[in-house]
């Protein structure tokens, strides 16, 4: 698995993705399920090989990212139909792990009112702070826009809600040690 992240990254060596492939192929056939997760990546974004990508996801459950990866099918109907409800979700779990990027998507949509969720800018306002709180750069400026969109007393409310939320859905931080490949400790970040 180390190997192929040093592939994958080029990380001391030449970047090489296909060769990446077939490194995390034998971890992820050795059981390893965060390899399964590399290797959907890869083929989404490099091969655009959509419906076996989803297949790894689907095998690397448990990830935060997988859960988001795999919202963002159901959203968008890559590889199947959309399904919104079950987008929904999987965006919900990977906001509750945790993950900075899912928090944020799930406040933008309850600023929009997408998905078949209806508008709460409390609710909204809430997962943008816990976002920020658990590293969500925010390069579109959305905190700003919610700023602007959400009435001051529905603020405070969001922010008191978002201080709860930042302490009930910590992320964790899979820390790899290069000198034990595979040797991984999830700790609270």
């Amino acid at each position: 698995y180390f190997v192929a992240r040093c592939l994958d990254a080029g990380f001391g060596v030449s970047m090489n993705r296909d060769l990446a492939l077939g490194y995390y192929k034998k971890a992820a056939g050795r059981g390893l399920n965060r390899a399964h997760f590399r290797i959907g990546m890869i083929l989404q974004y490099v091969q655009n090989n959509l419906a076996e990508a989803r297949a790894h996801f689907i095998l690397a459950q448990g990830h935060p990212e997988t859960l988001f990866e795999l919202a963002n099918h159901e959203f968008n109907g890559l590889a199947g139909p959309v399904n919104h409800v079950e987008g929904m979700k999987l965006i919900r779990s990977a906001a509750e792990s945790g993950l900075g990027v899912a928090q944020a998507l799930l406040a933008m949509i309850h600023a929009e009112g997408a998905y078949g969720v209806a508008r709460d800018p409390v609710e909204a306002y809430a997962w943008m702070v816990a976002a920020r709180a658990n590293g969500f750069r925010d390069p579109k400026k959305l905190f700003e826009q919610l700023q602007a969109w959400v009435a001051e007393s529905e603020r405070k409310k969001g922010e008191e809600l978002g201080r709860a939320y930042k302490s009930r859905y910590k992320p964790h931080v899979e820390i790899e040690n290069p000198l034990r490949p595979g040797a991984v400790r999830t700790v609270p970040n």
